[in-house]
């Protein structure tokens, strides 16, 4: 027969029960602590995420199993050493996830700077193509907006180029520089785009509205490397009328799909070149780019002054001072089409456009004439057209007052 417990041998209180409990908030506060001024010694944000993946895994899994030779020399590692400003990776490492290596910790440091150093660049390049566009902004003719994979500049193609040409208005070029003097201090990606509306063209030069789109875009893009921006980052394409932002069915939706866009791909970034950037002797590239001039480039604003200096000669008769700064001005912008109109009038030896009416006879095959109407806007072809015409009309009331001259005769 089992023998009976008594009562006193089952009931044993222990009156120091509370110091277990108290043991484990006291080694919880100093963890709290020993955390708190590690956290006090991170000032980047990329090692404040590591820290803070490393507790998070620390506390959702099992403590690892203490060295067998843990001591207090041991023990003293997880404090933090009074000399470095930021918390060393070796600190970090003891309470990281086996899969995660000291590799793997200096690479997600290293994305994070570089995340960051990205966003800054991108902020900043926005808000200097903002400024410098802002004037421009305001009459509609230029939007800049910011996505989820760049910064984009659309530009009405009634700003660039006259109607049916890829020549860059001289104007226009300036604006431009500015945003190629920006881009030349970023390494991102810059896609230039050409579009048109679609209505048809058919010219020797630009079979469709594909090969005028394209050239268009290539006439940015060229602009751009003359500005120093990098041409291993620049890439042009043309579109036709295949992307439309407005219905073609209307004058102004057509305006408004007669557009550049200009994308920059903020959300990828090339690294340094190891070597400066500059083409090879035989690179054919060389090809499709402009002779270098004789002097350093300067903005087609700068070419104005020269033309308006031959205009002045033009006037007090001085032909050979007008001649030579419209050869000055030809030199930095070989698609000037008033160097071209003093050049044509030195030659004619006329003080003022509007005595172009008065010569004797029509000047339509003058080779300064082709190439002056080659490179004018609209109104500078007309006005050169209406000399011609006025010529022609003298000289046929010219012919009739003879006729009747000779039939009173």
């Amino acid at each position: 027969m089992r023998a009976r417990i008594s009562s006193e041998d089952e009931i044993v209180e222990h009156h120091d029960r509370w110091m277990i409990s108290y043991a484990d908030f006291v080694t919880l506060l100093f963890a709290f602590f020993v955390v708190m001024y590690a956290m006090s010694t991170i000032s980047q944000q990329g090692q404040y995420q590591v820290l803070s993946t490393a507790i998070e895994s620390a506390f959702n899994r099992d403590a690892p199993p203490a060295p067998e030779d843990a001591g207090s020399a041991d023990k003293t590692d997880l404090m933090p050493a009074a000399q470095p400003s930021v918390l060393a990776p070796s600190n970090v490492l003891p309470y990281l996830p086996e899969n995660v290596s000291a590799e793997d910790v200096m690479e997600a440091l290293d994305e994070q700077k570089r995340r960051e150093a990205m966003a800054r660049h991108r902020k900043a390049l926005s808000v200097g193509l903002r400024q410098a566009l802002a004037p421009l902004a305001k009459s509609g003719l230029v939007t800049v907006t910011e996505g989820d994979h760049g910064i984009s500049i659309e530009i009405n193609a009634k700003l660039l180029f006259a109607s049916s040409e890829a020549a860059l208005n001289p104007m226009a070029a300036m604006p431009l520089r500015t945003v190629g003097n920006i881009l030349s201090t970023t390494r991102f990606k810059i896609a230039v785009e050409g579009h048109t509306d679609n209505r048809p063209i058919r010219s020797w030069r630009y079979p469709s509205n594909w090969e005028l789109s394209s050239a268009r875009a290539s006439s940015v893009v060229r602009l751009f490397i003359e500005s120093g921006v990098r041409p291993d980052l620049l890439t042009a394409s043309g579109f036709s009328d295949q992307r439309p932002v407005d219905s073609n069915d209307t004058e102004a939706g057509r305006a408004n799909n007669r557009r550049v866009t200009i994308q920059i791909e903020t959300d990828h970034i090339d690294p340094l070149p190891t070597t400066p950037t500059a083409l090879e002797q035989h690179d054919p590239l060389r090809s499709v780019l402009p002779a270098a001039p004789a002097q350093a480039p300067v903005p087609a604003a700068g070419v104005n002054p020269l033309v308006k200096r031959a205009f002045l000669f033009l006037e007090d008769g001085e032909w050979d001072r007008a001649d030579d700064f419209c050869e000055q001005a030809l030199n930095q912008d070989p698609e000037n089409a008033l160097a071209y109109v003093a050049k044509m009038m030195v030659e004619f030896r006329v003080n003022r456009r509007a005595d172009l009416a008065r010569r004797p006879e029509t000047f339509e095959n003058n080779g300064n004439y082709k190439k002056a109407v080659r490179f004018a806007d609209e109104a500078l072809a007309d006005e050169l057209q209406g000399y011609i015409d006025a010529i022609r009309t003298r000289k046929e009331e010219e012919r009739l007052s003879g006729l009747y001259e000779e039939a009173e005769q």
